[in-house]
């Protein structure tokens, strides 16, 4: 939602960083973010140790079990094989969050999000889901990913 907002107001928070995905999810930028990205020169990969992963458990109410997010550092090398191993871990590509990583020296990294839905939502229909059109393709990507891989 912060990212639809500040794209939305001209304000992306895309710098110039390089985004490492897994071989399969590689096109996934030039289909999903603002195109201002895609004409820039991108720095170098960061250096040094990449940050830990945030986990974000699924929300659990009454007859429910929300699905479990992971934020993945992305501006790495490395980056694409962390990716890669929660991808078979059963997690799967919900967005970009640009700049949400800060780094010690002032600046900041991007986060590749990953969900994984609980084994209650097997029979989960993305025809429930609404979303603004702009976005609609990322949702039928989703849908396509949860169905191949029931």
């Amino acid at each position: 939602v912060v990212m639809a907002a500040n794209w939305l107001s001209g304000e992306s928070e895309f710098g110039t960083r390089l985004i490492f995905l897994p071989h399969e999810y590689r096109g996934l930028p030039y289909t999903y973010l603002p195109r201002e990205i895609h004409s820039r020169h991108f720095q170098r990969p960061l250096e040094g140790d990449v940050p830990e992963a945030v986990h974000h458990q699924g929300r659990a109410g009454l007859g429910y079990v929300g699905s479990e997010f992971v934020d993945i550092p992305a501006n790495w090398q490395k980056s694409a094989a962390i990716l890669a191993d929660y991808i078979h871990q059963g997690y799967r590509f919900a967005c970009i969050l640009p700049s949400f990583g800060d780094l010690d020296g002032g600046g900041h990294f991007d986060y590749v999000r990953l969900y994984r839905f609980h084994d209650s939502m097997r029979e989960f229909d993305f025809r429930h889901i609404h979303v603004a059109p702009h976005i609609a393709p990322l949702k039928y990507l989703m849908a396509g990913e949860h169905a191949c891989r029931r």
